[in-house]
């Protein structure tokens, strides 16, 4: 059997209320203290967050906490790993709650020895309610396996929410591309997405498990509409430097062009479902047709202001 230590990182800001439900949950995980440690990451948190790790730390002698001074998801998660003691860094969004075994499922993966990275399921619960429209496939992160798997289409990636990987791995890889993700309020994704671009390029060998599963707070802003569209501009944006994509002249018209073409297809495929499925409401007509729209258009507009930016315009 291999030898290893499991370092569960957090990186929080301001949700002091959702921390103390995470970290109330690690301290009842069903695992051996002495093989894992937890680690918060306070980036500049200005509410109680001090005051809850300090009283979790009187219980759980193997929690640390450390406070990362520059602002941004990514250079938490940088020192996070950078801190790390453990073999392997479990990453834990501060307002996920994980399962009572979760190391006991990241345990078992390990032993398997096919993965240096891999993630699980994300599953949206809901402190203050859901609207009636808003279903779980808006606001789950998972990939379409029932077993153990490694992620070798193009399009498939891990989710943030949880994630393990190798704390030896993530050094050689110099982390998360600190331009990339949250910071503070600002939306903004991208950074363990493009960290496995860069790992499938290389030929790396990652993972999905639909057994390490977590509960992921789905918080008040995110039950609208708007928000849809917000993301998934947000994205879109974000995916020029995830994915490289060029910002050339005929690159960005294909990206608009693309995304009226699939607006004209989801207009033709959703349409008689708000006619005729009953628990299909105008709400979910109205992201499912525009929602990749936004995304395209993201990606164009953030490409416009890149290749403006670089004189790129003055040569065409």
């Amino acid at each position: 059997m291999r030898t290893c230590t499991y370092t569960i990182a957090i990186c929080t800001y301001n949700r002091a209320f959702f921390l103390q439900l995470n970290l109330e949950a690690l301290a009842s995980l069903a695992f051996d203290r002495s093989g894992f440690e937890v680690l918060v990451i306070d980036n500049n948190s200005t509410d109680e967050t001090p005051d809850v790790v300090e009283r979790y730390i009187q219980r759980m002698p193997n929690l640390r906490y450390v406070v990362e001074k520059n602002q941004g998801l990514s250079f938490a998660r940088n020192r996070a790993f950078q801190e790390a003691q453990g073999t392997m860094v479990v990453y834990l969004d501060d307002d996920a709650i994980p399962e009572s075994d979760l190391l006991t499922r990241v345990e078992a993966v390990y032993q398997t020895g096919r993965f240096r990275a891999w993630g699980g399921i994300v599953n949206p619960w809901f402190p203050e309610g859901r609207p009636h429209w808003l279903s779980d496939r808006y606001v789950a992160a998972r990939l379409p396996y029932n077993t153990l798997h490694p992620l070798t289409r193009a399009n498939d990636f891990f989710s943030g929410g949880v994630m393990v990987m190798e704390k030896e791995l993530l050094q050689a890889y110099g982390g998360f591309d600190t331009a990339l993700g949250m910071r503070g309020n600002t939306i903004a994704y991208g950074e363990e997405t493009a960290l496995q671009v860069r790992m499938k390029a290389d030929g790396m060998a990652l993972g999905y498990d639909p057994e390490l599963q977590v509960k992921h707070a789905t918080l008040p802003h995110k039950l609208s509409v708007d928000w849809f569209f917000r993301y998934s501009f947000a994205a879109g944006r974000d995916m020029i430097r995830v994915f490289g994509i060029p910002t050339n002249a005929w690159s960005l018209l294909y990206q608009i062009l693309a995304g009226l073409a699939v607006v004209g297809w989801n207009l033709l495929r959703c349409t008689p479902r708000l006619l005729f499925v009953p628990d299909y409401y105008v709400e979910n007509w109205i992201i499912d047709v525009f929602r990749k729209f936004a995304k395209r258009l993201g990606t164009a507009y953030y490409g416009i202001l890149t290749w403006k930016s670089a004189g790129s315009w003055r040569e065409h």
